[in-house]
């Protein structure tokens, strides 16, 4: 589902060559972790970008599926 324009994602300048952690802190409930899922997706849509910088929105939705396809629980 596309969001509305004022809440789009804003593309960067050049398409980014490497990975970096970060750690998020979840509650232990499938129904949070499936609802950050969902909201995560919203990244992999070109609908939900805006062009600012020289990527295209499908650039940012592709980088956004290769960062989802790495997300995983910490052990």
């Amino acid at each position: 589902m596309p969001l509305d324009e004022s809440d789009r994602f804003t593309s960067g300048d050049f398409s980014p060559v490497d990975f970096v952690d970060y750690r998020a802190s979840f509650f232990n409930t499938d129904w949070m972790l499936l609802a950050m899922m969902q909201a995560l997706s919203l990244l992999t849509d070109p609908d939900n970008w805006n062009t600012v910088g020289d990527l295209s929105p499908e650039d940012c939705a592709s980088l956004a599926v290769s960062m989802l396809e790495l997300f995983e629980p910490l052990e």
